[in-house]
């Protein structure tokens, strides 16, 4: 008998819709911390004992706990307990972290390649994806994203490598190298992919901020609401990506905004100016 069945011939292979029960009922996170890169376990019965795949007897632990489990550190029932209040049921989301390698991460928005570039997208005013720089010597950038729904709901955010996932979810799925976000079915707000060592490819993308809606289709195209498409092109070396302003008003490998060129001003002339001077001067 192969070792991917059980004594009842019952394979590993969970029905896809058995899964998103079972994320939707634990809130896509481990029941037991919270974090959102899971396995499925059969508790209720093991899977050495199960005749069918019930979405009642299956939970998500992170690869952590159910090392826990295998070791007989976490019991079935203290599994039962934690799936009946599910940690993120409890505290609001489910929530994990990746790590980047390297200082000059690549970025993919559908086959548009984006290199060594602060902000990769920014939508009508808003970042949508950037970099930070790292806390300690040792860390690579740290990757931040925010996407929104139709509404203006935050469905994924990713501050500093961490990442948590919004209240109005219909499934989010982090099998395999990535995270799947679906507002409905079929429905994909974000397919989001990780290369090793260095690149992040988003597959699929959907969002609205405030008036202007972008979209990755399923070709690999970069498309707004009026249908302009960006489709294999390649940013280096400059501080935004790609920026749609407005509807149809879309500039591409941008330079650092205004602004921050004259605060940048600001700071150094106030810095320039000695101690001994400031406040000097009296009514």
């Amino acid at each position: 008998m192969s070792s991917s069945r059980n004594k009842h011939g019952l394979t590993r292979n969970i029905p896809s819709d058995i899964k998103r029960a079972v994320r939707q009922r634990c809130g896509f996170g481990c029941v037991s911390c919270g974090k959102g890169i899971v396995q499925y376990d059969h508790f209720s019965p093991e899977f050495a004992d199960a005749t069918d795949h019930f979405a009642e007897g299956i939970t998500l632990l992170c690869g952590a706990c159910h090392d826990e489990k295998k070791h007989g550190l976490l019991t079935n029932d203290q599994v039962a307990k934690m799936n009946a209040r599910p940690y993120c049921l409890r505290n609001g989301s489910a929530f994990g972290s990746f790590r980047l390698t390297g200082d000059q991460p690549i970025v993919l928005l559908g086959t548009t390649e984006f290199r060594n570039c602060k902000v990769i997208l920014e939508v009508a005013g808003e970042r949508v994806i950037w970099f930070t720089k790292p806390e300690t010597e040792n860390e690579g950038l740290q990757l931040n994203a925010r996407i929104r729904d139709d509404a203006g709901n935050v469905v994924f955010e990713v501050l500093k490598n961490e990442w948590t996932v919004g209240d109005d979810v219909w499934d989010m799925d982090t099998s395999g190298n990535g995270i799947v976000v679906r507002s409905r079915p079929r429905q994909f707000e974000l397919i989001l992919r990780f290369l090793p060592p260095e690149t992040i490819k988003v597959e699929r993308l959907r969002l609205r901020n405030k008036t202007t809606t972008v979209r990755i289709e399923k070709d690999g195209s970069i498309v707004d609401e009026y249908e302009n498409r960006f489709v294999e092109c390649a940013a280096m070396n400059c501080y935004t990506g790609i920026r749609f302003k407005a509807p149809g008003n879309i500039q591409f490998g941008c330079g650092r905004p205004k602004w921050m060129d004259f605060w940048s001003r600001l700071w150094i002339t106030t810095a320039i100016v000695p101690a001994s001077t400031l406040g000097s001067k009296r009514a």
